[in-house]
């Protein structure tokens, strides 16, 4: 056989649906709401827990037009089919497939929901959609965060309607919902949103490939009063993008509406500054970059005499890109038999994202991402999070930085700027390429 053909699944919109306790309800009132011929595909992630035969896809197909089919590793990902995770598998989408994962060849990989997120994130990129339903404890919240910075829209489900409400509202605290409907009524919202997108995409056209319009500018000049934050810094296509998100969320085919819009409404202010800052920050993201970043730091200081290690991490959102450097550090210089005090330095503009980087506290399916080792060293588990150890969190601060009013830092040995300048036009970048390397000793 030869390799399978490859699916532009970023065409067409892929609606993945994670759940968990309470879930068989919620999914079945979630289906209730579905109409044929949308053009949507929909995967569905419940905790069908291990070694159990799940009835599900037989249960399913009683209650919805659409075929509904349990995933075999390689599986293409139609248009108007439901797709179900068969038990004891991990599962992502690439290429247009379904791809499957043992469970146990992946040994503390519990998160599926996350895991299928993160896979979605990227696949799907602005056709995503991360559904969380019905659940107790933190899973869907870090993999429904890389969904929305990749420009996806999440859902959830009313957490009061939900049998557990922790699902859905661990995401509403971490202000990650676009749509906050009874399961039954989350589909139409989502028709709804990508019918608009493509209206106002029809009315203006060719507006991905402008610069920003003068309508644009103003919301964000008004934005820059508001926030103190020059957004014109920010690359033309990724500004753009996330003012048109925030209009189909709202039903507003035109900026000027969308304008008067935003300046009556302080909650949609909130919304659409969320929307700039939310960053794609989850531990140890490029892992090879850490492990060159590892050998680097061992090559270049095994032989210094430095009583104190600086670490500067620009735009640190949540934390976990700077949480993640420091880890790597003090590996290093326990690996080269240095007692030195490493400080890491974490700073962003939003002031909302630092309150969730300072106490270090982050859901289980972090461990996703991060191996046990590391979980046992650096991490405490309580209840339905993970907690960085008082003894390593007292090398970290956290603080404003405006790139467009404050001073840089100096004295710094290592700066971290991926996630700072990842949005930042090119241009930008360049000036800012010199003054930060003034920053390094």
């Amino acid at each position: 056989m030869g390799e399978p053909e490859y699916i532009e699944t970023k065409s067409f919109p892929i609606v993945g649906i994670g759940s968990s306790a309470g879930g068989l309800k919620a999914i079945t009132n979630f289906l209730k709401g579905i109409e044929e011929g949308k053009g949507i595909a929909y995967v569905l992630i419940p905790h069908l827990g291990r070694g159990s035969q799940s009835m599900l896809p037989s249960i399913l197909k009683k209650r919805t037009v659409l075929e509904v089919l349990q995933v075999e590793d390689g599986m293409v990902v139609e248009k108007d089919k439901i797709y179900i995770i068969p038990s004891n598998w991990a599962m992502t989408v690439k290429d247009g497939h379904l791809k499957l994962t043992v469970l146990k060849n992946r040994p503390g990989l519990i998160h599926n929901i996350d895991f299928f997120f993160k896979s979605l994130a990227f696949e799907a990129v602005e056709n995503g959609v991360a559904v969380i339903l019905s659940g107790s404890g933190t899973d869907g919240t870090v993999g429904a965060k890389i969904v929305k910075a990749e420009l996806g829209i999440v859902a959830v489900q009313e957490p009061r309607e939900a049998d557990f409400g922790s699902m859905p509202l661990t995401a509403t605290l971490n202000k990650l919902p676009d749509i906050v409907e009874p399961a039954n009524d989350i589909p139409k919202k989502i028709y709804e949103y990508f019918n608009n997108y493509k209206n106002i995409l029809s009315l203006h056209k060719g507006i991905l490939k402008k610069e920003p319009s003068i309508e644009i500018k103003e919301i964000l000049n008004y934005m820059q009063y508001l926030t103190n934050i020059d957004l014109k810094l920010f690359n033309d296509t990724f500004i753009t993008k996330r003012v048109l998100r925030r209009m189909a969320l709202k039903n507003i085919d035109s900026f000027v509406k969308y304008f008067d819009f935003l300046k009556n409404n302080t909650e949609e202010i909130l919304d659409l500054k969320t929307d700039f800052y939310i960053k794609l920050n989850h531990f140890f993201r490029g892992r090879e970059s850490f492990e060159a970043l590892k050998e680097r730091v061992k090559q270049n200081f095994k032989d210094s005499s430095k009583k104190e290690f600086k670490v500067w991490v620009l735009g640190c959102a949540t934390g976990e890109e700077a949480y993640t450097t420091g880890m790597v550090v003090q590996e290093c210089f326990e690996e080269i038999g240095k007692p030195i005090k490493i400080t890491v330095i974490g700073t962003d503009a939003d002031r909302e994202t630092l309150e969730i980087a300072r106490p270090g506290r982050y859901p289980l399916a972090i461990e996703n991402d991060i191996d046990k080792e590391r979980i046992e060293k650096f991490f405490t588990k309580r209840n339905h999070y993970y907690f960085i150890k008082k003894g390593f969190r007292k090398n970290f601060l956290f603080d404003i930085y405006n790139p467009a009013t404050d001073k840089p830092l100096a004295g710094i040995d290592i700066l971290s700027g991926r996630d700072f300048m990842r949005d930042y036009k090119e241009e930008v970048q360049q000036n800012y390429l010199p003054i930060f390397k003034d920053c390094l000793n």
